[in-house]
C-alpha cells in the first residue's frame, strides 16, 4: 500500500503544532485566559442549568458551544490547558484539512498557522472564536450538503456569534460563488441553490442575534456614541477592504462578505473583528493558484512579521498582545 506524504502529513501536523502551542499555554497567564480558566473551574462544577448561568453571567454571551467544552472537560478530569491544547489540535486540522481539500500547498498551510498572528491569538487567549474558526474550516471543507450549508454554520454560530459577519453573507450568496473556468473568474448563479436556503436556519440565527442583542448594542454604545473607536483600527479595516476587493473577483458575495465585515469593525470595534479578513480571504481566494495568490502572500508576508511582535511582547511582558 502506498501511503500518501500529504495525509500523513495532515495527521502528523496538527499533533506537533498542538505540541509546540501547548508549551506556550503553560507560562501564558495573561488576558482573556484568567477569565476563562477561572470559569473552567468554578462554573462547570455546579449542575448544567446554574453553571450555564454563571457562564453566561460572567461573559455575557448566550452561545453555548464553549460551556459545553468546559463541562466535557471537567467531566473527563482535564484540565483547562489541557483542553485548550486539544482545541488548538482541532483547529489546525480544520485548517489544515481545508488546504487539503482545496488543493492549497499544505506545508505552506502549516507553515501559516505557524506563523500567522491571528493562529496565535486563537491559540493562546481567544478561545470561543478558536472553536468557532475551527468548525467554520470543518464545515468549509465538508463535500456534505448538510453539513456544508446547515449544521456547520449553525455549529460556529452557537460557538461564536462574532462568524455571523462571514458566515451569514456566505450563507446567503452561496448561489452566487464564484467558480474559477479556464483561468477565468466566472460567477455562477443557481436559483435552486438560492431557494433550497434553510428557514429554519436562518430563524435560529436571528435568534441568537436577538439574545446577544444587548451585547451587541453595547459595545455599539462604547465604540461608536461614545466615540472610543481606534482610528487605527477603522484605517487598517478600510485597507483590508480595498485590499480584498482589489485582487479578488468583484461578485456580489465576495463584496458582502467583505463589507460585512468593515462594517461590522465600525460598529463594535476592529481588534476582535479584523482577523476575520484572513480568513475570508483564505477561503474565497482558495480557488487560486498559490504561486498567483500575490494577495494570500503578502497576507501571510505581512502576519509572519506581526507574529513575530506577539512573540517578543509574550517573552518581555508575558501576554503577546492587547485588545482591550
Amino acid at each position: 500500500m502506498i501511503l500518501n506524504k500529504e495525509k500523513i502529513f495532515l495527521f502528523l501536523a496538527p499533533l506537533g503544532l498542538g505540541l509546540i502551542t501547548f508549551f506556550v499555554l503553560i507560562p501564558y497567564n495573561a488576558g482573556d485566559r484568567i477569565v476563562y480558566a477561572a470559569l473552567y473551574q468554578s462554573c462547570a462544577e455546579l449542575s448544567i442549568l446554574a453553571g450555564y448561568g454563571c457562564y453566561v453571567g460572567n461573559i455575557t454571551t448566550y452561545e453555548p458551544f464553549y460551556y459545553l467544552i468546559m463541562l466535557v472537560g471537567y467531566e473527563l478530569n482535564l484540565s483547562h490547558n489541557f483542553m485548550m491544547f486539544l482545541g488548538n489540535i482541532f483547529l489546525i486540522w480544520a485548517f489544515l484539512k481545508f488546504s487539503y481539500k482545496n488543493n492549497i500547498n499544505i506545508y505552506f498551510a502549516a507553515f501559516t498557522v505557524a506563523t500567522n498572528f491571528y493562529f496565535w491569538t486563537l491559540f493562546t487567549e481567544l478561545e470561543r472564536l478558536k472553536f468557532c474558526i475551527g468548525l467554520f474550516f470543518w464545515y468549509q471543507s465538508s463535500s456534505k450538503p448538510f453539513i456544508n450549508h446547515k449544521l456547520g454554520p449553525l455549529a460556529a454560530l452557537l460557538a461564536h456569534m462574532q462568524i455571523a459577519v462571514i458566515a451569514i453573507p456566505m450563507f446567503l450568496f452561496r448561489a452566487n460563488s464564484p467558480k474559477l473556468i479556464h483561468g477565468k473568474w466566472v460567477e455562477i448563479t443557481s436559483k435552486s441553490a438560492r431557494m433550497s436556503s434553510s428557514v429554519v436556519l436562518l430563524l435560529l440565527i436571528a435568534l441568537l442575534i436577538y439574545l446577544q442583542s444587548e451585547i451587541f448594542l453595547s459595545k455599539f454604545n462604547r465604540y461608536f456614541v461614545l466615540n472610543k473607536i481606534d482610528v487605527s483600527d477603522v484605517i487598517l479595516a478600510f485597507a483590508f477592504f480595498m485590499f480584498a476587493i482589489t485582487l479578488l473577483p468583484k461578485t456580489v458575495r465576495n463584496i458582502a462578505v467583505f463589507a460585512s465585515i468593515f462594517f461590522a469593525s465600525l460598529l463594535i470595534g476592529g481588534a476582535r473583528v479584523n482577523l476575520m479578513y484572513f480568513f475570508a480571504y483564505y477561503v474565497i481566494s482558495a480557488p487560486i493558484r498559490l504561486s498567483k495568490n500575490y494577495g494570500l502572500l503578502l497576507l501571510t508576508f505581512y502576519f509572519f512579521f506581526k507574529t513575530l511582535i506577539f512573540m517578543d511582547n509574550f517573552i518581555t511582558t508575558g501576554r503577546g498582545f492587547n485588545i482591550e
